[in-house]
């Protein structure tokens, strides 16, 4: 039986990641202190944005250069990578490269300090590159020494709005096998999109650039150009009016699609943003 994944978290590579902060605290969103990790001979500055069961990374490279982030920042900038977790590194590693993806592992260590409490651990990240993702990446995350993170997270949780869904655009279902096989852990080899699949966080949707456009509005020439990429993320809400009011006060603009708040990736970054109702 193969190894299933579950996501860890989604990362955000940035040019500018003092807009974004401003901008999803504007949206209603909670984010963690910044702080700044060695990545190889660079360094990275990120945001966290916590939910139940995962959390986004908003990541700029303000020291050096970490090539993979930096080439994908010069054709778009939006999410760019899926960061899954397993009971089983080893064998995601050995089926990444049996359907064909370089495997570039990267340990690190995490030494910071917020709030008077200092926090130390070590990770490695297996980051699977494939040359049909030109913008996008998948990796996994193990803590090889790791570290009570619950006091850092906590106070900072968002704890009325979990990422419900994960949208790709893809040109056709043969861009997406790769993934799929990588994992959902068998062959995807059916002709035609939309694709969805789920697991133990969140939903994923693989569209085609026209349903994109006719579900959530336009997408970037660049996003057109370059797939598969993510260009959506659903989060859910459990007061949608005082989600509303705090979209209205920020003079944040939206529409409603069926019970839906939809804001635009102009606003955002790169990111189409729904927000919607959960019980």
């Amino acid at each position: 039986m193969k190894t299933a994944m579950c996501v860890d978290h989604v990362i955000v590579p940035t040019k500018d990641i003092d807009r974004l902060e401003k901008v999803y605290r504007s949206l209603g969103f909670s984010l963690s202190p910044r702080k700044t990790y060695p990545f190889g001979d660079a360094e990275v500055d990120n945001h966290l944005l916590y939910m139940n069961g995962c959390y986004i990374e908003f990541a700029a490279v303000t020291s050096g250069r970490v090539d993979l982030v930096n080439d994908i920042l010069d054709k778009r900038e939006g999410p760019a990578a899926l960061a899954f977790r397993c009971d089983d590194p080893e064998s995601i590693r050995a089926r990444a490269r049996d359907v064909g993806f370089d495997v570039q592992c990267t340990d690190f260590d995490v030494d910071f300090t917020v709030d008077g409490r200092n926090y130390q651990g070590t990770f490695r990240a297996s980051v699977f590159v494939h040359e049909s993702y030109p913008v996008s990446w998948v990796q996994t995350i193990e803590e090889t020494i790791p570290y009570d993170r619950s006091p850092f997270f906590q106070p900072h949780a968002n704890t009325t709005q979990g990422l419900k869904k994960v949208v790709l655009v893809a040109a056709a279902p043969s861009q997406v096998a790769y993934l799929y096989d990588l994992i959902v852990g068998h062959p995807y080899t059916e002709q035609s999109l939309p694709l969805q699949w789920k697991d133990s966080i969140i939903d994923y949707a693989v569209l085609s650039p026209e349903l994109y456009v006719s579900t959530y509005g336009d997408i970037a020439e660049t996003d057109r150009e370059k797939q598969p990429c993510i260009c959506a993320l659903h989060f859910g809400i459990q007061d949608m009016v005082v989600a509303r009011s705090i979209l209205i006060a920020a003079n944040i603009p939206f529409w409603d699609r069926d019970g839906q708040l939809v804001i635009s990736s102009d606003v955002t970054g790169g990111t189409t943003i729904v927000l919607e109702a959960v019980a």
